[in-house]
């Protein structure tokens, strides 16, 4: 493989996955919803038009669709850092 392109990234870097591990586990149903309610996953909790049958499932998850922001803003972030370099 040409290692020109990878640029200035470092070994470490080529090793793990972008934004380490953040994104990479599944998150079950959360993709669903937010494809359902056309919002991001952490969103979902606080959008007002849920439908009934999801309100207590949703309600009772609410920390970890909200913690999904900061793990995509990590992979953003990890994401950007590689391209600058």
């Amino acid at each position: 493989m040409d290692k020109t392109v990878f640029g200035n990234l470092t070994e470490e870097q080529l090793d793990a996955p972008i934004g380490g591990t953040s994104v990479m586990h599944t998150h079950n149903t959360l993709p669903n919803m937010a494809q359902k309610y056309h919002t991001p996953m952490w969103a979902v909790p606080s959008y007002p038009g849920l439908e009934t049958d999801d309100i207590s499932t949703i309600s009772g998850n609410r920390t970890t669709y909200e913690a999904t922001k900061e793990k995509y803003v990590a992979f953003a972030k990890d994401l950007l850092l590689r391209i600058a370099q």
